[in-house]
């Protein structure tokens, strides 16, 4: 059912939509595919959040093929106050001079890039290296080329992504060799010692929960709890005394909303209940005040933000756990 999640996963981004299927004993299976459509052509859809302070625009370069895609990139960026200039090169053979802020790196098919990705790595001591992926390749990405989460901004054109990892940085990084191998990621394995927590991890597609494991696993949590539906979050929830529930809103049987709340009304999920997190990709004013009536205590975007990630899981402990040490030793994720 991999094709199934994954398709799942398409029609969610193309406006919200979804795919399930209905089988037949002896007569086969049914495949149903819906997202929404306009019958114009409009322009890209530009994330309205609140613009940068004036000022010079920050600058980045964008080693992409003339496409679709890299136009929508280019208008998204200059939206967000970035300046983009596009190279068709295929890989860098010196270091850019000035250095830019941002660099946009087009993957066109993993395997292929491996070879490419060394001559990118020592700019990225002076920039910031964003990779585009199709969204099909994230997790191979991550796998082989060692990329993160907050370093890749999905194909077609994630807006969201896009405004999260332009949406910090002012100044460019100072040539001065780096002492150590920090990538400055954001992601830290000693989160796993430091914040201990029991984790579920709750979402119907298959892929979110690698990528999700993965990515928990970076921070030093390898032992996180999975649920694929709310029914199941519940009973799980109703055995195990989880410190935090990473929960999607749009799940089949029962809903993120309704499992959030049976889970919270419940007498067997411990005292205090879990700290629950709703995970989506549409955190728009509606969704945002449905959380906030069902029980949630927070919202982690899709894709994953690494920063954002890494605050939900230092303020669930610190939340928790006030006085130091008085986390049980069997926390340790």
């Amino acid at each position: 059912m991999t094709g199934l999640s994954i398709t799942r996963g398409l029609a969610r981004v193309l406006g919200g939509g979804d795919c399930w299927a209905e089988s037949a004993e002896g007569q086969g299976s049914t495949f149903y595919l819906m997202f929404k459509v306009t019958r114009e052509a409009p322009a890209p859809t530009i994330l309205r959040e609140p613009r940068f302070q004036p000022g010079p625009a920050r600058k980045a370069v964008v080693f992409a093929p003339d496409t679709e895609t890299t136009a929508v990139l280019i208008r998204n960026l200059q939206q967000f106050n970035v300046e983009p200039t596009r190279d068709s090169r295929l890989q860098l053979d010196e270091l850019l001079d000035p250095p830019p802020h941002f660099v946009f790196i087009d993957i066109d098919k993993v395997e292929e890039f491996r070879d490419r990705l060394s001559s990118f790595s020592k700019q990225g001591e002076f920039s910031k290296l964003v990779y585009l992926v199709a969204l099909t390749e994230v997790s191979s990405a991550m796998d082989t080329l060692g990329l993160t989460h907050d370093s890749i901004v999905t194909k077609p054109i994630n807006v969201r992504a896009l405004y999260e990892v332009t949406k910090h940085l002012t100044e460019t990084k100072k040539r001065i060799p780096k002492k150590s191998g920090n990538t400055g990621s954001g992601l830290d394995k000693t989160y796993g010692k430091k914040y201990p927590l029991k984790i579920l991890y709750v979402d119907d597609s298959s892929v979110n929960v690698m990528v999700g494991r993965k990515l928990l696993s970076r921070f030093g949590y390898n032992d996180i709890q999975v649920c694929y539906d709310g029914l199941q979050a519940v009973s799980a929830a109703e055995k195990v005394a989880y410190d935090l529930i990473i929960m999607d809103l749009q799940m089949p049987i029962a809903d993120g909303y309704t499992a959030t709340s049976m889970i919270l009304a419940s007498d067997q999920t411990g005292h205090p209940p879990p700290t629950i997190v709703a995970l989506t990709a549409n955190a728009d004013e509606n969704t945002r005040n449905r959380c906030i009536s069902s029980g949630f205590s927070g919202f982690l975007s899709k894709p994953l933000v690494i920063s954002t990630l890494a605050e939900t899981l230092r303020t669930t402990y610190e939340a928790r756990y006030p006085e130091e040490g008085s986390a049980p030793g069997d926390h340790s994720g």
